[in-house]
Order: C-alpha cells, then structure tokens, then sequence
C-alpha cells in the first residue's frame, strides 16, 4: 500500500509565502468581525502549505507592508513602522491585524479597491 510523504522545502519561497500571507489579509479584510478566528487559521495554514514557522511569517508580513506602502503611494517617512515584541505566533497575528488596516489606508489613498493594491503590491514582492 502507498505510503504519503511530506515533502519539506529546503528554501522557503518567499514570493509564495508572500502571496499565502496576503491572501489571508485579503479575505480577512472582507470580514466584519477582526477577531475572527480566519486569521489564525489562515496564517497556520500558510506556514503549513511554506513548511514555516511564524518567524517567516513576521518576515513575510514585513515584506508585505513595505510593498503595500510603495503600491499604496503612502509617505513611508510618515507611516508607522509595527514594533515587533513577544512570541512570534502572537506578532504574525498583530502584523496581520495592522496590515489589515494599512492595506485599507492604502487602497483609500489610491483610490483602488483592496484587491487592486493587493495585486500591486504582490507585483513588487515578486519584482525584488
């Protein structure tokens, strides 16, 4: 009988992660509660589908606001860095919650939907 294997990546793809991580703030942002339960879940099955632990997480969450400030034409002087303290696991979910909110300031500064800032900013993930 076939036996199923897991097979670990042996480099994290972080465009991918990227992409996992944005997704779970995209759906999340449609969601009128923010203590939904979705985030957690979205994310731990992020780091599954990575074969990553929350660190990469946080790592991929910087990436993402960095890449959201630029597509969402805001004054990265001016926007607030996140300070990143405690457990990993619990700074991806306030990371998550903060990029919620950024990716809303952003689309409304542009006056694009969260999608289209989304897409841009993913473009710029997978530019670098």
């Amino acid at each position: 009988m076939p036996s199923l294997q897991v097979v670990r990546q042996e480099e994290v793809d972080p465009a991918g992660l990227a992409a996992d991580v944005l997704l779970v703030v995209l759906v999340t942002a449609e969601l009128a509660d923010p203590g939904t339960p979705a985030v957690p879940f979205g994310l731990t099955a992020a780091m599954a589908r990575s074969d990553v632990g929350p660190s990469d997480v946080v790592d991929a969450l910087m990436v993402l606001r960095d890449a959201m400030v630029e597509a969402g034409a805001l004054d990265a002087a001016s926007e607030p860095v996140p300070l990143i303290v405690g457990e990993p696991a619990v700074a991806a979910l306030s990371l998550a919650s903060y990029l919620r909110q950024l990716l809303d300031r952003a689309a409304a500064h542009t006056g694009a939907g969260r999608d289209e800032v989304a897409e841009r900013a993913l473009a710029l993930v997978r530019s670098r």
